[in-house]
């Protein structure tokens, strides 16, 4: 036939094509563009996060070279001296008697140190705005306020605590995340955010005297501070930022509770760290664009937490705008092209569903020809498509031909096969149980004939009247049964034999005659060569969509690759080999390949014979 038009002209393919390159490539594109802003935003973040870990850090160390000038000043030293002296001449004076007048003197010395040192430290408090009241703790616990320090409550406990943490210090600034509500102190964070709740940073050091050098504990300064204070200049209502210590929790934040919540669940959640510049997280059903930075002084963990629809909220609606456009875009285009290219696209989809049709198909071959088109119907077009018509159906011809033909004989040697399968007795069994009936009648052992004779009459029976491949678990146990009591009766206590099959498989089908050449096998290459008694064991194991059905037995075992070499003739079969041979053929041919017979080492010595059945119920065929 003669090529007279293109089909090349069939243009719809190459414009979806080219649409979908062009469309990804600028969708590539505004990815690139979000991700470098991504960058950018993260790069401001983390500038801004720097100052303001930098200005919290800044007035933290302020206080601390603060607290330090005051301990170390020699005022304050010359009254912590005073206090110290007159608090042991008070230990030595005790209860002696007209000693009260000394005793009054060394309290007044108490007092008036004491009200020396809240004088130094009052202008420290007042000077920082980020602090909120200041105590001081003498040696002997009792708590001195400083300035406001009237409207706050410490508790014992709390008070103890400090102090111990503050000594284990020996000098240096400790900082325990407290919070206040209600004006009372309460060590830790809240977890849950209690109403009214706000969160205090108490900061604490162990007062020395140096005079000396006795280093005796003077006492211990204790500053409570806002956090909020130190960070109001960076938070507003879209940029939220939480300060924590990876040991005490978080120490300041301005997130919402819920907001809080969420954000703790997944910090915690050790699945969800990730060695990466920032996160993109949802708290409380919002989108939150994070940063973080761990301080250099503290070691905090300082978090940035901006709206993500304020930072990236227009990148992500021009994605979904430029989408839009595009698919219309695409959708009008389509459109045209595929009813100006129907005429040339139809006889290919038709064609390769018929080709489909063919190669999924599970009917017989005759079927084949029901995708051929009917006599007059087929009109050839003058292109490359009525070219590939006319080949496609010419080849459904002969193909088909040539299948019907290879099928018929394929069907004829697979039941001539199966038909001399089923048939195949071992003459050697055979003649042993004509030797058998002899030997009873020669030993005066007749009445045991007629069990012999009819179990090998129902094993000729069943051998020659049986027309299916597959039989149930059941009658082919009852057909092993026959076998085994004839070879009972000849070997007698040497053979022992035990099946374990499940009384719930016995209806599932099995290929007939498979059990018994595995038991032959154990006989032939098992117990005629033992002298000690031969144990047998045949069982069936459910094994969800297959059954695994094995025969063991305590032999000296078999040679490596039994199999193999029965197949290629390298060895010649004892007793039943060509049974096993035939077996491992017939179970590759009803279930597949990946099924046979596989011979290996039993546990404790012998040999284990195992294959593999798809767990069907027996139907009639």
């Amino acid at each position: 036939m003669k090529i007279k038009e293109s089909i090349g002209r069939e243009i719809i393919a190459l414009i979806v094509t080219v649409m979908a390159v062009m469309f990804f490539l600028s969708l590539l594109m505004i990815k690139r563009i979000e991700y470098t802003y991504q960058n950018y935003v993260y790069d401001t973040k983390t500038d801004l996060l720097n100052s303001s870990i930098h200005s919290v850090e800044s007035e933290l160390e302020k206080i601390e070279n603060t607290t330090y000038r005051i301990l170390t000043d020699s005022d304050v030293q010359r009254e912590i001296s005073l206090w110290l002296e007159a608090e042991e001449r008070l230990q030595e004076l005790g209860d002696k008697p007209g000693t009260s007048k000394e005793r009054l003197e060394n309290q007044k010395q108490k007092a008036d140190s004491m009200r020396q040192l809240i004088q130094k430290v009052d202008p420290v408090i007042t000077a920082d705005q980020s602090l909120v009241t200041g105590f001081f703790i003498s040696p002997d616990g009792y708590r001195y306020n400083g300035y406001g320090g009237g409207a706050l409550q410490i508790p014992l406990s709390l008070q103890e605590e400090i102090e111990k943490r503050a000594k284990e210090q020996d000098g240096d600034l400790v900082y325990l995340v407290c919070w206040q509500k209600n004006g009372v102190l309460q060590m830790g964070y809240p977890g849950q955010r209690e109403e009214n709740a706000q969160t205090r940073l108490v900061l604490a050091r162990t007062m020395r005297e140096k005079k000396s050098l006795t280093l005796a504990h003077g006492g211990t300064l204790i500053l409570v501070l806002d956090p909020a204070r130190l960070s109001n200049g960076y938070t507003t209502a879209s940029h939220k930022l939480l300060i924590e210590d990876p040991e005490q929790g978080v120490i300041f934040t301005t997130l919402l509770q819920a907001e809080e919540q969420d954000f703790l669940a997944w910090e915690h959640n050790p699945e969800n760290i990730k060695d990466s510049r920032y996160q993109i997280l949802f708290l409380n059903n919002e989108k939150y664009f994070v940063t973080k930075l761990v301080s250099s002084d503290q070691h905090w963990d300082y978090y940035s937490i901006s709206s993500y629809e304020e930072l990236f909220g227009l990148l992500d609606k021009a994605d979904v705008i430029y989408i839009v456009l595009f698919v219309g875009m695409t959708i009008l285009l389509c459109g045209a092209a595929v009813h100006f290219s129907m005429y040339l696209v139809h006889p290919i989809v038709e064609l390769s569903g018929k080709m489909r049709s063919i190669r999924n198909s599970s009917q017989i071959p005759h079927d084949l020809r029901t995708v051929l088109p009917a006599e007059g119907e087929l009109r050839p077009r003058e292109d490359e498509i009525g070219e590939l018509q006319k080949q496609f159906y010419e080849m459904v011809k002969e193909l088909d031909q040539l299948i019907h033909e290879n099928y018929e004989q394929k069907i004829y040697l697979q039941q001539a096969q199966l038909s001399a399968l089923r048939t195949q007795l071992n003459p050697h069994f055979l003649y042993n149980t004509l030797d058998l009936i002899r030997w009873l009648a020669a030993s005066q052992r007749s009445n045991q004939i007629p069990g012999v004779v009819r179990a090998l009459g129902d094993i000729l029976r069943l051998t020659m009247n049986s027309k299916q491949n597959k039989i149930t678990i059941g009658e082919e146990v009852d057909y092993l049964r026959g076998y085994l009591s004839i070879q009972k009766i000849r070997f007698g206590d040497r053979l022992n034999m035990r099946m374990e099959i499940p009384e719930e498989l016995m209806e599932y089908s099995i290929p007939a005659f498979s059990l018994q050449p595995l038991v032959e096998n154990s006989v032939n290459y098992a117990m005629e060569q033992m002298i000690q008694p031969c144990f047998i064991t045949v069982s069936i194991q459910d094994q969800g969509e297959n059954l695994m059905c094995a025969v063991t037995d305590n032999g000296p075992g078999m040679e490596a690759g039994i199999l193999e070499k029965l197949k290629d003739g390298s060895r010649k079969p004892k007793g039943n080999g060509i049974g096993l041979r035939n077996l491992d053929d017939r179970l590759k041919s009803l279930y597949g390949p990946e099924y046979g017979i596989l011979i290996e080492k039993a546990e404790g010595g012998g040999t284990k014979i195992r294959f593999r059945i798809r767990k069907e119920r027996q139907h009639q065929e």
